[in-house]
């Protein structure tokens, strides 16, 4: 059980997971080689950020797909129920797939909430990693973890050591680990959702750029368990005209925009198909090889310049986080903007506030949040948080925005 203090931290540290996202994924409705089911996080649209983690992926396989598990990320009912529904609505997805799909391999991969959906179904199912379904599930995948347990063989990053703000208890722990050998859970060491301890704080972004740093990371992982050495990417199924790419391996390592589109993609598209992401929406891959390690980034996100549409979003988020980052009229914004929330304390709290405190899970707090849109300095934020009281300050991201 969460104190108050951590269970406030928590609420505000999920809320930074939501982003914009798509209609839910249900799959090409065949049966692939490798299917993928994703978990979004708290307040997350479909995919949410995990589509870095898909189109890194499937890029360069011949049969391979995604699925979203259907279930209400931001429950009204509040964050334990939405977990439920996940694992629930997770449990009959994943065993509707394998009674169609025997022969196909199975990834599970959730962030944050989602994280949570996830180790829920590999550990409080009654799922067994030797019998079907949970014997065809070859890689699962967790980042920033709320149930996330310190010192497994599995975690990766600087927050292995630490446990989250919702520690599997030892039963549910046990369980997970008849996966152990197939399940990766990444934790920033800043990340108090999953690293969490009295006294530590959220560090800038922490929770949120993940797919920013460890995206090439997750879809090798992916590859050695789900991939069998030798698997060659496709050959050209479409009517272009255009050759097919030449292959060494099974990750992009050249590519360029699609005919017709803007020449704004351009130097996106060279830049992160050339280190493993080429999104197949506005970029055509056109070489395959082995993963080479991506260039340096200080892990910073990117957002589509104004008046470009999301199609940038990824292009944009996965180039700047790795350095290269145009300007805005090459297709990235130079000035994103946040969506802030800015605490005020009360005494007492008004109708229209509980509302408010309602969407993010926290109905009995005594609290006043608003929301916002501000510029990005820190500084800029925290004067304008205080234009709302003395007692105000900045807490978290939200997202990001076009500005």
């Amino acid at each position: 059980m969460l104190s108050p203090k951590a269970a406030a931290l928590f609420n505000f540290a999920l809320l930074a997971s939501a982003a914009p996202g798509k209609r839910q994924s249900t799959g090409t409705g065949s049966c692939t080689d490798l299917h993928i089911f994703l978990a979004r996080g708290w307040n997350e649209g479909y995919p949410g950020r995990q589509q870095l983690v898909i189109d890194a992926t499937c890029n360069g396989l011949s049969s391979c797909d995604y699925e979203d598990i259907l279930f209400d990320a931001s429950n009204p009912s509040g964050y334990p129920a939405a977990v439920e529904e996940g694992r629930v609505s997770g449990v009959a997805q994943v065993k509707a797939y394998s009674e169609k799909c025997p022969s196909s391999k199975v990834v599970l991969s959730g962030y944050s909430e989602g994280a949570n959906v996830v180790g829920d179904i590999l550990a409080d199912s009654g799922l067994a990693a030797t019998a079907t379904p949970g014997s065809q599930v070859c890689a699962a995948l967790l980042f920033g973890d709320p149930t996330h347990i310190a010192n497994q063989s599995y975690n990766v990053e600087a927050g292995s050591s630490f446990s989250g703000q919702m520690a599997r208890s030892s039963s549910s722990l046990s369980n997970l680990n008849n996966f152990s050998g197939v399940l990766r859970s990444w934790c920033n060491g800043e990340d108090i959702v999953c690293a969490y301890g009295e006294g530590r704080t959220m560090g800038e972004d922490a929770h949120t750029n993940y797919f920013q740093l460890y995206t090439n990371d997750a879809a090798a992982y992916i590859k050695e368990k789900c991939v069998p050495s030798g698997t060659t990417p496709p050959t050209a199924t479409t009517t272009s005209s255009l050759p097919a790419p030449t292959s060494t391996g099974s990750f992009c390592v050249s590519g360029k925009v699609k005919t017709g589109l803007s020449e704004n993609y351009t130097g996106l598209c060279e830049f992160s198909c050339s280190n493993g992401y080429c999104p197949d929406e506005v970029c055509e891959c056109s070489a395959y090889g082995e993963q080479t390690t991506s260039p340096g980034g200080d892990g910073r996100d990117g957002c589509p310049a104004t008046g470009l549409d999301e199609s940038y979003k990824g292009l944009c988020s996965f180039s700047c986080s790795h350095g290269y980052c145009p300007t805005a009229t090459l297709g990235c914004g130079t000035r994103c903007r946040d969506v802030m929330l800015c605490r005020i304390d009360r005494a007492t709290g008004t109708s229209d506030d509980s509302a408010a405190l309602r969407q993010i899970g926290l109905a009995a707090a005594k609290r006043r949040e608003v929301m916002m849109t501000v510029p990005s300095a820190r500084g800029a934020r925290d004067s304008i948080c205080k234009d709302h009281g003395p007692a105000a300050k900045a807490w978290v991201f939200i997202e990001w925005t076009t500005g």
